[in-house]
């Protein structure tokens, strides 16, 4: 990322608050934009046409005794039940990540270089919005560690459990560093000496809010396990915020059923009415951290205390930088539910 994230410049807001901003990246060439396309569509069109394929081969396996269809239900199974692995340094640095980077012209802001994120640091970082997919939250995991993006270093991403429970999508996950988003687990993890997590708190509840054409809109008024989970762990809470991460895919779905199951059930499209991310930016906003003392045991009174801060927090950081996007972005509010 030499070319999009080391080259960064130092601006002010209206209040006179210093960020630092990575430059607009470069562009990619036309072979560039075809390799993103054809491999974004490939992984969003797996995740829409996947279930039906494979009811396909099971009816094939099961009525015509197909042996091309038996043979991919083995495989299928075989990899669903294959260990997803851990976090994979080679696949973390393919040149990949920053073909799709420079195809979102995804740039990063930072608190000064002064008051960057410690890179052995403790930290977890509660990540906004969700929507259908959170772009910018995946495409940021790998430069966390790179020099001059502040980011830490050894941080891995909790997403939703469901995601390790199939086959192929499990290990791209955590060959990128993803773990479970399971409350013991993120807090042992976040327990370890240097270690840091990433969350995205609304959860399913993101995704039917996603895409206002007036405002941005995000679940967060009654979210607040992933305070307690901080305070317990005495990780500091860092604010992220993707702008732009709204507008790259449209969802519609059933959202009680979704939330009961714990995985959108529904319908998703996005450019050319293609299940493939609008070619929108995406500037990821990274707060200050909000100091946390730990507890075992914290207090409602506690955690409504750290919640509110955090609410503040993200709203104004949204609110600092939100004309990096134009003039439409300018005029904005963050709405908070």
């Amino acid at each position: 990322m030499a070319d999009s994230y080391w080259s960064s410049e130092t601006i002010k807001s209206s209040d006179g608050t210093e960020s630092v901003v990575s430059k607009l990246p470069r562009k990619n060439s036309f072979l560039e934009d075809t390799i993103a396309v054809l491999t974004l569509l490939s992984w969003f069109g797996w995740v829409w046409l996947g279930p039906w394929l494979l009811l396909g081969i099971l009816f094939a396996a099961i009525f015509w005794a197909s042996k091309l269809a038996i043979t991919t239900l083995v495989v299928v199974i075989t990899l669903t039940f294959l260990p997803a692995g851990n976090i994979w340094w080679a696949y973390r640095s393919l040149p990949l990540w920053d073909v799709w980077r420079r195809y979102f012209s995804m740039r990063l802001v930072t608190p000064p270089k002064d008051k960057f994120l410690e890179p052995h640091g403790h930290y977890l970082l509660a990540e906004f919005p969700h929507t259908v997919y959170p772009m910018g939250s995946w495409l940021g995991l790998p430069l966390c560690g790179q020099k001059g993006t502040g980011l830490p270093q050894n941080l891995r991403g909790g997403i939703a459990s469901i995601m390790f429970q199939l086959p192929i999508v499990k290990h791209n996950y955590a060959w990128a560093g993803c773990m479970p988003a399971e409350y013991k687990l993120m807090l042992a993890h976040l327990r370890q000496p240097g270690a840091s997590l990433s969350v995205i708190p609304e959860g399913i509840a993101g995704i039917f809010l996603a895409e206002d054409l007036q405002d941005e809109v995000i679940f967060l008024s009654k979210r607040k396990g992933f305070v307690r989970l901080a305070i317990q762990a005495g990780a500091d809470l860092v604010p992220v915020y993707h702008m732009g991460q709204s507008q790259l895919l449209t969802f519609w779905g059933a959202e009680k059923l979704s939330r009961r199951w714990r995985a959108s059930i529904g319908i998703f499209w996005g450019a050319w009415g293609l299940p493939l991310p609008r070619k929108r930016p995406i500037i990821s906003l990274v707060g200050a951290p909000i100091k946390v003392k730990q507890e075992d045991h914290p207090s409602q009174e506690q955690i409504e205390r750290v919640h509110a801060e955090f609410v503040a927090s993200i709203k104004l950081l949204f609110d600092r930088h939100k004309h990096l996007l134009g003039p439409e972005w300018a005029e904005k509010e963050l709405r908070i539910v």
